[in-house]
């Protein structure tokens, strides 16, 4: 794309005011999380078990790992450990930033199927609802698997509902199985 384009897209976007208040609500929400990412100073069990694999992945400590639980999330967090980031990187990148783009996420679908209105009072609710806040603070995989979810109903409604092509068919059925890899309550999507 040349830059007479991108300058027409922006301009574009920057004029419509239901993206500038969307805009607004992404940014409101990233930095609420970003605030409330070290709150968290007590470890729970879960997030002690999740750290437990990443470290054991990563560095070969020895830990026995729960069969209960599936491993992309601790495989994520053991790639982000073995190349050098630490943990509240880890936690930055696993849940920090998917919690955002949930918001995003819940933007798009609600505009989709929906209109702009109803995407923006979407958007901005899955900001600010404590659920979303409080379990922000913890190192689990929960945003990830919502994450990950709602992008295959977004590719999920491209793809049967729009019937806007195969591929975005062919990425439902990719991101429902990363989903389910991620957590495995995700098979109820």
């Amino acid at each position: 794309m040349d830059k007479d384009k991108l300058k027409a897209k922006v301009k574009s976007f920057l004029s419509n005011p239901y993206s500038l208040l969307f805009l607004l609500i992404l940014l409101i929400a990233f930095f609420i999380r970003l605030n409330y990412m070290n709150v968290n100073l007590a470890i729970w069990w879960d997030e002690a078990e999740y750290m437990s694999a990443v470290k054991h992945f990563a560095f070969g400590l020895p830990y026995h790992l729960n069969p209960q639980r599936t491993v992309l999330f601790q495989l994520a967090g053991a790639f982000l450990m073995k190349i050098g980031f630490g943990e509240s990187m880890v936690r930055f990148l696993l849940v920090v930033l998917p919690s955002t783009l949930v918001v995003l996420l819940t933007y798009l679908i609600a505009s989709m199927m929906y209109n702009k209105r109803i995407a923006l009072i979407a958007s901005f609710i899955s900001s600010f609802t404590w659920v979303s806040l409080f379990w922000t603070t913890r190192i689990q995989n929960d945003f990830l698997a919502l994450f990950v979810e709602l992008l295959a109903i977004l590719f999920y409604w491209k793809g049967f509902v729009r019937e806007e092509g195969k591929k975005y068919i062919y990425l439902t059925a990719v991101f429902v199985a990363l989903g389910i890899l991620v957590k495995p309550l995700a098979v109820l999507v």
